[in-house]
């Protein structure tokens, strides 16, 4: 969970690339407000997580297993250098975030470094008994590309359903009154995105709906009374920040799951999670936008 909330900076996830294909922005758009905005959650994450660990393990508590399925073991002695297994990542993120490449480019880069590194200690359970590694790897790329095809559905959901609801006249009227709001510009940004979001339970689907709202009203040209103020640049960076916050309201999938894994019920386990994961973004995001409002140069 922690992990989307690093997408304050420059991250792969999907909230740093919608704004990309949208404002016609770099995924470094913002990097300043960004850097900020990783150090509160991620500070901020580990504040709260050591301060509740510490009063529960002061009242007794300790940690149970319980039913969840086991973590398997790693098989055999080979393994990978810990710095050459991050190789792959890395060269996924420089060439996506510093030498520009599209992402679909970067991640098959990334993908074939992996398989490069990796390939002598892939164990594919399944096959007989004698296999040789091409077939273990391509065993593995099969399985990988065919769980991306769950992914991809989704995808082409969201975008559908992004679709359907900004042609709605409800949308239309309530998306005029919030960018009208008697507020700086990049507030409105921040109120927009964050009741998309919770809306939706998707940042992909809140901001695939309200960025190209927010671009037309609020850019130069725009049609809101305060447009002209704001980049693209600004946009991007408060916009994806502000897209995980209200993400993981107690109705989101993800969040449900997770307590039904562990066998909590969202009294014993949500209020940590709603801590970390929606006060401390919604937190960066008006940070990362009163410095906007104080330095528009940041941009």
């Amino acid at each position: 969970m922690l992990q989307q909330r690093q997408s304050a900076l420059v991250h792969l996830v999907v909230q740093n690339v919608i704004p990309m294909s949208i404002l016609h922005t770099s995924s470094t758009a913002g990097l300043i407000p960004g850097i900020v905005a990783t150090l509160i959650i991620g500070v901020g994450a580990w504040a709260i997580t050591s301060v509740l660990c510490i009063r529960d393990m002061r009242k007794g508590a300790h940690f149970e297993y319980g039913d969840m399925p086991s973590v398997p073991e790693f098989d055999g002695d080979k393994k990978p250098n810990f710095f050459i297994a991050l190789l792959p990542m890395i060269v996924v993120f420089i060439l996506f975030a510093f030498v520009k490449l599209d992402i679909s480019i970067a991640l098959s880069a990334g993908i074939i470094v992996a398989l490069v590194l990796m390939g002598r200690f892939v164990k594919y359970a399944g096959l007989p008994e004698g296999t040789k590694r091409g077939g273990k790897i391509l065993a593995t790329v099969n399985e990988g590309a065919m769980t991306s095809a769950g992914a991809l559905f989704n995808i082409s959901v969201i975008s559908g359903f992004a679709a359907v609801v900004a042609a709605t006249t409800a949308f239309q009227t309530m998306a005029g009154s919030i960018v009208n709001l008697p507020i700086h510009p990049i507030l409105i940004v921040v109120v927009a995105i964050v009741i998309l979001v919770a809306l939706t339970s998707s940042p992909p689907a809140g901001m695939t709906i309200i960025l190209p709202i927010l671009a037309s009203a609020l850019l130069a040209g725009g049609s809101a009374t305060n447009a002209g103020i704001l980049t693209p640049e600004m946009i991007h960076r408060v916009a994806t920040i502000a897209s995980v916050s209200f993400e993981t309201l107690p109705f989101n999938g993800m969040i449900v799951i997770i307590l039904s894994m562990t066998k909590l019920s969202h009294k014993e386990g949500y209020m940590p999670m709603f801590l970390i994961s929606c006060i401390l973004p919604l937190i960066a995001a008006i940070v990362a936008a009163l410095m906007y409002i104080v330095a528009p140069s940041l941009s």
